[in-house]
């Protein structure tokens, strides 16, 4: 199976039920006819799948072999980074993971997992690329380290002057961003997928 066809993946997020449908307020405040959740995937083979994904957005884009570690920002990413190290076969893939606020007890700190070394590089693995502010702050946490790439399920395409918020991360970081599939591609396999009223109202959300 490609796991990089667009239906294949669209296919995959609505049969785990990680793209929902209704009437959703995001984070800035503005309304959306869908919702991406990857917090709905709860079990081996979902994580399986997903880590073969992204596996192959990261193979193709940088290259296991340039890569030290994954870093799975708090919360999904976790997950996420996790799967992917699971299902990579070419060799056992570090990952570090963060805290979003420092434990002050036991180990403390903000990381767990792998130790990095000065100067290793990695690849900062996400759900989503929405506003890009996260991403930031998972770079200004990793200072001392080289991101060569974000990796993400969906790039929400976000624009704000005609440039996309992965386009303007990449201009004001000089990091990549890499995505399974961008949202205009995934509203349009869905066609034939869901209830031709629910795919009208993604074509207008996406600008279709």
């Amino acid at each position: 199976m490609d796991v990089l066809n667009k239906n294949t993946f669209t296919e995959f997020l609505l049969s785990q039920g990680v793209l929902k449908f209704g009437d959703f307020t995001l984070k800035d405040g503005s309304k959306s006819p869908f919702f991406l959740d990857f917090g709905a995937l709860a079990t081996g083979g979902a994580f399986r799948q997903v880590g073969s994904f992204f596996n192959q957005v990261i193979e193709e884009k940088v290259g296991f072999d340039k890569i030290d570690f994954l870093h799975g920002p708090p919360y999904k990413a976790v997950m996420l980074a996790g799967a992917c190290a699971l299902t990579w076969s070419g060799k056992d893939m570090p990952c570090l993971f963060s805290r979003k606020e420092a434990k002050q007890h036991g180990e403390g700190g903000n990381f767990f997992g792998h130790q990095p070394k000065p100067g290793e590089g990695y690849v900062l693995v996400d759900d989503v690329m929405s506003s890009g502010g996260t991403k930031v702050q998972a770079l200004e946490m990793l200072k001392g380290y080289k991101c060569l790439g974000v990796v993400v399920g969906v790039d929400r395409q976000h624009e704000d002057g005609g440039v996309t918020a992965a386009e303007r991360f990449t201009q004001e970081t000089g990091v990549p961003v890499y995505s399974v599939i961008k949202l205009k591609s995934l509203c349009l396999s869905l066609d034939g997928l869901i209830e031709a009223s629910k795919y009208q109202a993604m074509k207008e959300f996406c600008g279709l």
